[in-house]
């Protein structure tokens, strides 16, 4: 009986979620239309289709390693010593910044196989094992899997062109670069899991991005199947992790608006607006995305992502509501 009743806490949280990843764009705030953007089109004239396994894992590490190239080396070592100062992270620094330099020294020297739970692991430690085996859950785990995913790459450079072979090129690089970095792990050991479990060990060992990060990004892991090995979502494979990860987020969240950086009230407010893990109040939520871009402001970051949130949380708000957010706002600023 409990676990049919967690099955169905599982399909119930696929679907909560899935509403939010395909909510529509916000309007312009000028009302123009937005302009649509022309995907790349292939020596015959069609419009290449992405492949299956080209998810948002591969997407973040070639945003992560872009990112990096354009910091350079000098501002990447500034990014890592903040974690070594054992500082609060500055509300000034994106969080992804620290992320592609941190990835970047992970690609260079991948972590050693810790377990959770040892008195020598950190939440440095633990926040670099998250950020491994994240990565390497889209990474092919054998040869023959690395070989068919770039005979499908050389299939489509056959038709491409310009801009579009060149990010087939990069495609290349990557996938012989992850499945080397990713080969030392067992084939009988799921990194979707892994990743799972040392997030939550860098939110109870206090690392604030995995406090920021860790709902949405295990969000991700929990509904992602395995491209290469096959199977359902791991939520699906593993129901209980429904109640971990519903008290290990709001912890997270709870913790990450005490610190105060900007995306941390931007990631409360989408969660907020969610109600997967704390009731859906689409008043607080606006008041949270308003507090990130009044504490954005200051610093200067993360003002592309808020637009977006601002107007999730707040389209079906009249102008009492609003104005209840805006106060609400500025309580939480100061701590009421």
């Amino acid at each position: 009986m409990l676990k049919k009743s967690l099955i169905i806490l599982a399909a119930v949280l696929i679907l909560g979620l899935a509403a939010f990843a395909l909510r529509p764009p916000p309007p312009s705030e000028t009302g123009a239309v937005p302009q649509e953007t022309t995907p790349p089109v292939a020596a015959d004239g069609e419009s290449p289709q992405p492949e299956a396994d080209e998810t948002e894992a591969v997407d973040e590490a070639r945003v992560l390693s872009q990112r990096a190239q354009e910091l350079g080396e000098t501002r990447q070592s500034e990014l890592r010593q903040l974690a070594a100062t054992r500082e609060p992270f500055p509300h000034n620094v994106r969080m992804d910044d620290f992320k592609a330099a941190l990835w970047s020294e992970i690609q260079a020297n991948p972590p050693r196989f810790e377990k959770p739970g040892d008195p020598a692991v950190d939440a440095e430690m633990a926040y670099r094992q998250y950020m491994y085996y994240g990565m390497c859950t889209m990474a092919p785990r054998t040869a023959q899997q690395a070989d068919q995913r770039l005979e499908r790459i050389a299939g489509r450079a056959e038709r491409a062109r310009g801009r579009y072979l060149e990010g087939l090129e990069f495609r290349v690089d990557q996938t012989i670069d992850m499945y080397e970095l990713c080969l030392p792990i067992p084939l009988d050991v799921d990194p979707r899991a892994e990743a799972v479990l040392w997030m939550g060990e860098a939110v109870r060992l206090g690392h604030e991005i995995a406090q920021v990060q860790y709902y949405e990004k295990i969000m991700g892991f929990l509904l992602r199947g395995d491209p290469y090995l096959g199977g359902p979502p791991l939520v699906m494979q593993n129901p209980e992790l429904i109640w971990e990860f519903r008290a290990t987020a709001t912890r997270a969240l709870e913790s990450a608006v005490e610190n105060g950086h900007p995306e941390a009230w931007l990631a409360m407010s989408r969660a907020v607006s969610d109600g997967v893990v704390f009731p859906r109040d689409p008043v607080l939520a606006l008041a949270y995305a308003r507090v990130a871009e009044l504490e954005a402001m200051e610093s200067r970051i993360i003002l592309n992502d808020l637009e977006e949130q601002k107007f999730a949380a707040g389209q079906f708000l009249d102008e009492v509501q609003r104005a209840e957010a805006e106060e609400l706002a500025q309580r939480l600023r100061n701590g009421e």
